[in-house]
């Protein structure tokens, strides 16, 4: 039994040759084409894939740096902000220890205001009353102190004649100096 796909005569199994030959060849060439075109493209991706090899290399040593520089800047910061604090808790407690101090200075000013107040009121009252007592005296010592018709001799300021001289000065002499003390103060 002869099949139906075989050649019968030369000419159809030249011609079936030559087919098959041209066939062959276009295949041989698209497989060379193929295979040039996938050499082609496999060094392309080669060199691509060493570029991003390199790029992810790079980029990973970028990565690295500014992981540090950030930790770095993280530890900076932490540091600056627990200064802060220490300093302005320091400030803190200069300002609340000011604000004493100040209270207590105020208070301070007020009292010595308070004192002196006193004070000036208790000066204008023994000032009124030492003019008052200088006044009532003055005319008793003029009297007191006058010289006295038939005795002979000058009169002393300090003294009586009839007691002898006095241990303390008259009242009218301690005045103005009580007045100076006074208003020297």
């Amino acid at each position: 039994m002869a099949n139906d796909n075989e050649p019968s005569t030369y000419e159809q199994a030249l011609e079936r040759y030559i087919e098959y030959r041209t066939r062959f060849e276009r295949v041989e060439n698209d497989f060379d084409e193929y295979q040039q075109s996938s050499l082609n493209y496999e060094q392309e991706l080669e060199v691509q894939l060493k570029q991003l090899d390199s790029q992810t290399h790079r980029l990973q040593q970028e990565l690295f740096v500014e992981r540090t520089q950030n930790e770095q800047y993280r530890e900076r910061s932490e540091q600056t902000i627990k200064q802060f604090d220490k300093r302005f808790d320091q400030l803190q407690e200069e300002l609340n220890a000011c604000k004493n101090l100040n209270e207590k200075l105020t208070t301070y000013i007020r009292e010595l205001e308070q004192t002196n107040d006193d004070l000036e009121r208790s000066k204008k009252h023994q000032v009124l009353a030492t003019s008052r007592d200088a006044t009532a005296e003055a005319p008793d010592l003029k009297t007191r102190h006058a010289p006295r018709p038939g005795i002979s001799g000058t009169v002393h300021a300090y003294s009586r004649p009839e007691l002898g001289p006095p241990a303390v000065p008259p009242r009218l002499v301690e005045i103005p100096l009580k007045i100076r003390f006074l208003f020297s103060v």
